[in-house]
């Protein structure tokens, strides 16, 4: 295991409550963590996270494909999340650093330790480019199999869209893809030969309602035809969350005086998109309501 090079992967701590704090991890409730530690910029700004996960043990072609993957969503300004395991979760990664838009990989233990030893290099690329490398876990903490499925619990909050490239029906991978389903999550999945136990998983994905892709176009196809109701629903967390921390009531609807001046200072969006996002608050609010009196 490598203890990393300090003076890239120095840890610093990141709070709950911090204006950059990922919207997605309020779907995880009471196992929403207090803090995490992260190294690098993290420069996501509003762009769409996806997560490309799978097999340690993957096939060539599987390695191909997700570093096919990771490469053309970061080509499309996606930033590409994953574990830094070997296989797939590596490959995706390599794949999406080069094309330029920041990537991230979630640890299973501390920082400045990066492990895999064999993805170190992996991980300084990813810093230096502008993404980063985030972990649960205290200074040094050693990886242990409990703390993949933590890890890998904050993959799946903090993406939109989880893609599972390869797995096997022992894959930890499997696991990512069943929270994403829990919190709503969309899964995409690569079906395979049925005789190959490489796919067993996929297969079991797609039995539980995972989408059936067959490309990597078809990916980026999926997600371009899916892109506003998740760019919305998280504008509308990151909304609620800046109005917690301006004071500013959401039943002020953005008509007290200054109210919506001081959002767009806040958000950086222009009036006309500031205002399209609360609608479709207001809108979620009254569905919300009108299930409760049907109750």
């Amino acid at each position: 295991m490598s203890d990393g090079d300090p003076g890239v992967f120095e840890a610093r701590l990141w709070k709950r409550g911090s204006e950059d704090w990922p919207s997605g991890f309020a779907d995880l409730g009471d196992r929403e963590p207090e803090q995490l530690w992260r190294a690098g910029p993290l420069a996501t700004g509003q762009r769409r996270i996806v997560a490309i996960v799978g097999s340690r043990k993957a096939t060539v072609s599987g390695l191909v494909r997700a570093r096919e993957l990771g490469e053309h969503l970061s080509a499309m300004g996606i930033c590409v999340i994953s574990g830094l395991a070997r296989g797939i979760d590596g490959a995706a990664l390599a794949g999406a650093i080069q094309a330029g838009t920041p990537a991230i990989a979630v640890l299973g233990n501390g920082l400045p330790r990066i492990y895999p030893d064999e993805n170190k290099s992996l991980a300084e690329q990813m810093v230096l480019k502008g993404g980063g490398i985030v972990t649960e876990h205290d200074r040094f903490a050693p990886p242990r199999a409990a703390h993949f499925p933590q890890r890998n619990r904050l993959i799946s909050a903090w993406a939109e869209v989880v893609v599972v490239v390869e797995a096997t029906r022992k894959s930890g991978s499997l696991g990512t893809a069943h929270r994403a389903f829990e919190m709503g999550r969309s899964v995409l999945a690569f079906p395979g030969s049925v005789d190959s136990s490489a796919y067993g998983g996929c297969h079991s994905l797609i039995r539980d309602g995972a989408h059936l892709v067959e490309s990597v176009s078809e990916v980026s196809a999926w997600l371009t035809e899916h892109r506003e109701p998740y760019e919305l629903k998280r504008e509308n967390r990151r909304l609620e969350r800046l109005w917690q921390i301006s004071g500013i009531s959401a039943s002020s609807e953005l008509t007290r005086p200054g109210a919506l001046a001081e959002m767009q200072q806040r958000t950086g969006w222009s009036a006309a998109y500031l205002l399209r996002v609360w609608r479709h608050w207001q809108s979620r609010q009254q569905e919300d309501e009108s299930f409760k009196e049907d109750l």
